[in-house]
């Protein structure tokens, strides 16, 4: 799969989702009040061009960590093994899914990937958006900054906002729960799972 054919088309056309701004401690916020730019420094001078393999190993080793903690209530250890190996699974097959010659080395990687995002709705809230929010919030925070291009069904401002209800998942993940959590969580991780491979500058 070449880079044409990966980067999604388009021009950007404005910024209607653009974080608002805390007067007295003169800092971004969004919309539920995050800090914007700690989150973004979090990720460090690494580049955002390219989301979808420059997040995955670390995506998967999260997955790996959070395969040896116990079960969340109601899966087996053997259960939460199998959701834990797949969803890393799927994770170290985005480079092959992505970057291999040929398009049966893309179809091969394309079944663990689509099992792996499965995994990742179904038990987003056992701990698994947790788990990744320390990678994915902060490297999201940043590429929303650096977005450019978008998908070609979309208009650049409805990709900024789905952008920003993933960055509202993980944060969510990463917050005492209230009455909004879980929902919230299930969203970012819903447009999270939909869009992965189009997380392209």
């Amino acid at each position: 799969m070449n880079d044409t054919l990966r980067q999604p088309p388009g021009t950007p056309t404005g910024g209607q989702f653009a974080p608002g701004r805390h007067a007295e401690a003169g800092v971004a916020l969004d919309d539920h009040g995050h800090d914007v730019a700690r989150a973004a420094d979090a990720w460090g001078d690494r580049p955002v061009h390219d989301l979808v393999t420059q997040m995955a190993p670390d995506l998967a080793a999260a997955m790996d960590r959070l395969g040896e903690q116990p079960p969340p209530s109601g899966l087996t250890r053997e259960d939460w093994a199998t959701v834990t190996t797949e969803s890393a699974a799927g994770f170290r097959a985005v480079d092959r899914l992505m970057n291999a010659p040929g398009r049966p080395g893309q179809d091969a990687a394309q079944v663990p990937f689509d099992l792996a995002m499965t995994r990742l709705r179904q038990h987003a809230n056992d701990g698994v958006a947790k788990a990744l929010a320390p990678i994915a919030r902060p490297a999201l925070t940043k590429f929303r900054t650096a977005s450019r291009a978008y998908p070609e069904h979309m208009t650049h401002d409805e990709w900024l906002g789905k952008v920003d209800t993933m960055i509202d998942g993980f944060a969510a993940a990463e917050e005492p729960p209230d009455g909004t959590t879980n929902a919230r969580v299930d969203a970012g991780m819903a447009e999270f799972t939909e869009h992965y491979t189009q997380l392209w500058t």
